[in-house]
């Protein structure tokens, strides 16, 4: 060697004459050696210089910007069969560096007791091409097995369906579920499609107790959708500061919560229903459910209540009643209490439009008002123009308060020369209680 390259070497550092190491070799592959349950999940990790445990590093299997959707596929479910058991069940956290990832259409279960998370809601980014021919992206539970799934969780990424009709996460069976600031978006959006982003499913046994923090859907036929494809329905779920933002100009039926069947004691709090054909659907089952603070916004309806739903609450919303309410059920009034609609202006207290109570079963009263014990002489019952005159009114006592916004009239003249009698039919036709034929 010439003494003029040797001075170029140097002047490199003697990191140059080194030949660098790669990860398969010395101390970066002793770093973290393999697990027993590596070994025991007949997994073998490709990168050792990432940890196993207590907080799985995905990385550790494989999962780079640069691989192949099915590569990183594999690196997930790697990541999660390697995990320690727990009862012969895989427990912990499975972490997801920040970047842009592709994932392929097949779906992930993330079993009980599993919970997958990124850097961040817009950190780590997970993109697939998933067409909603199957299952979800992502299953929370698995598949349906008759049985409660506990502890299962998704949290802080972002999930880019690259179809139109894909799906994005399913919660099956589950207990206890979390998802929590999770961004989920259709990057086709010129024409209609079927899409989903969150689904929650009752399965055999029904599914509750789930919570879902600021998950955020965007350009989604159905943002949310609460059903079965079982025998039970779910119920009982929270939703906190959610968003669904549809595409009414070219998917002109998308909706933002479909409460398809159950959803009963569920509760949608603040959030944003947006731009969709219906802000809220609730189908059939939903025993009530209580929709607090939810601010909805250039909607064709805000709110679809279609037939055979029980009471629902809106309470403190900004929803354009009674305009964009469309009530199909007229069994219970459905509440809107301390809401605004879209022009700031103060809302009904009640259902909106006509309100009719009628019996859904042999031997129901469908209407019930009762008084107050004891007091004999307010108006129990009273019915009001729009001026705030009372038209009719009725007691305690079950008698006539008013009628026509007049006292009760009183009837004059001699029974023996039917005075009376004509005064009282001339009376009682006046108030519409009987057509007067009588002859003079």
């Amino acid at each position: 060697m010439r003494r003029r390259d040797l001075s170029k070497l140097m002047a490199l550092g003697a990191g140059a004459l080194i030949p660098r190491r790669t990860r398969a070799q010395s101390d970066v592959e002793m770093r973290y050696p393999r697990t027993p349950g590596e070994v025991g999940a007949q997994v073998v990790p490709s990168d050792y210089g990432f940890a196993p445990l207590p907080i799985v590093d995905v990385r550790r299997y494989g999962f780079d910007p640069a691989a192949a959707a099915e590569r990183n596929t594999a690196a997930i479910r790697s990541a999660i069969v390697a995990l320690p058991r727990v009862s012969g069940a895989a427990a912990g956290t499975i972490q997801f560096p920040p970047g842009v990832f592709a994932v392929d259409s097949q779906t992930i279960d993330i079993p009980q007791y599993v919970v997958l998370r990124g850097a961040g809601m817009r950190a780590t980014v997970l993109q697939t091409a998933n067409d909603g021919r199957g299952d979800a992206l992502f299953r929370l539970g698995g598949p349906s097995s008759g049985a409660l799934k506990y502890g299962c969780g998704l949290s802080d990424l972002a999930i880019i369906l690259k179809h139109r009709n894909g799906r994005a996460v399913e919660c099956n069976e589950t207990c206890g579920a979390c998802l929590a600031r999770l961004y989920i978006e259709c990057d086709e959006v010129s024409r209609s499609r079927t899409g989903e982003g969150v689904r929650i499913d009752g399965g055999d046994v029904s599914s509750f107790f789930n919570v879902l923090d600021l998950v955020h859907t965007n350009h989604l036929h159905v943002g949310f959708r609460v059903t079965t494809s079982g025998k039970v329905e779910p119920t009982q779920q929270m939703f906190k500061g959610c968003l669904a933002l549809g595409d009414v100009g070219t998917d002109g039926s998308s909706v933002g919560l479909w409460v398809e069947t159950g959803g009963s004691g569920s509760v949608w709090q603040g959030g944003n229903l947006e731009s969709c054909g219906d802000g809220m659907r609730f189908t059939k089952g939903c025993q009530s459910m209580s929709i607090v603070g939810a601010r909805f916004e250039g909607n064709s309806r805000d709110v679809d209540l279609e037939a055979n739903v029980s009471a629902q609450s809106f309470i403190g919303c900004l929803i354009g009643v009674p305009d964009k309410i469309r009530d199909s059920d007229r069994v219970s009034n459905h509440r809107f209490i301390g809401c605004l609609n879209e022009n700031n202006r103060e809302t009904p207290t009640l259902d909106p439009g006509q309100a009719t109570k009628r019996a859904t079963s042999p031997g129901q009263c469908p209407l019930i008002i009762e008084g107050f014990p004891g007091d004999t002489t307010a108006e129990q019952l009273l019915i009001r123009n729009a001026a705030g005159q009372r038209l009719f009114s009725i007691t305690n006592e079950g008698k006539f308060a008013r009628i026509g916004n007049a006292s009760p009239a009183v009837i004059s003249g001699s029974r023996g020369a039917n005075a009376a009698l004509h005064n009282l039919l001339t009376v009682l036709a006046t108030y519409g209680l009987i057509v007067d034929n009588s002859s003079p």
